[in-house]
């Protein structure tokens, strides 16, 4: 109860902190959390193996706390496809070394289905916790991903919530 109240607080004060982002021919909205900004391309190819996301943000130089939007053509994509993909690339991540996924499955966020894939796994021996969210239109899906090392998980899950709550997918 506790976490949905705060949850709900976030929801409400995050106009007051966040800026709206438009992506992807304005298919993609989101509320990026005060303190974020774009990432460099060299950044982007530090941070995030091929295929780099097409957006990328970061809330510090040292790349802690990231988030990162990927559009992926996908030709057998469509919206009723999702469940099916989205627990395809579940048992995908689940299989990397050293990757524990904790929850996984469809979630609606405003309007729209999403899969969600939470999971911590280890990046050049760091501990990150991982929120991944993917949604789903004829012929490609988005990717939409916020992370952070396990030590700023705990401060900065509330902008991660806010923000992936946020999202909306034309």
């Amino acid at each position: 109860m506790r976490r949905f109240l705060l949850c709900l607080l976030l929801l409400i004060a995050a106009p007051a902190w966040a800026e709206p982002i438009r992506l992807l021919d304005n298919a993609l909205t989101f509320d990026l959390p005060q303190g974020f900004r774009p990432m460099t391309p060299i950044e982007i190819g530090v941070k995030y193996p091929k295929p780099a996301p097409q957006h990328a943000y970061t809330a510090d130089d040292e790349l802690n706390v990231t988030i990162a939007v990927w559009k992926v053509p996908y030709p057998d994509a469509a919206p009723d496809k999702l469940a099916a993909t989205g627990a395809s690339m579940q048992q995908d991540i689940a299989k990397r070394p050293g990757t524990k996924v904790s929850k996984h499955g469809v979630v609606t966020i405003g309007e729209a289905q999403w899969y969600a894939i939470d999971f911590a796994s280890k990046a050049n021996n760091v501990a990150v916790e991982n929120r991944t969210r993917m949604g789903m239109r004829q012929g490609y899906f988005v990717l939409v991903t916020v992370n952070a090392t396990a030590a700023l998980f705990p401060k900065r899950e509330p902008d991660m919530l806010v923000m992936l709550s946020s999202l909306k997918l034309d």
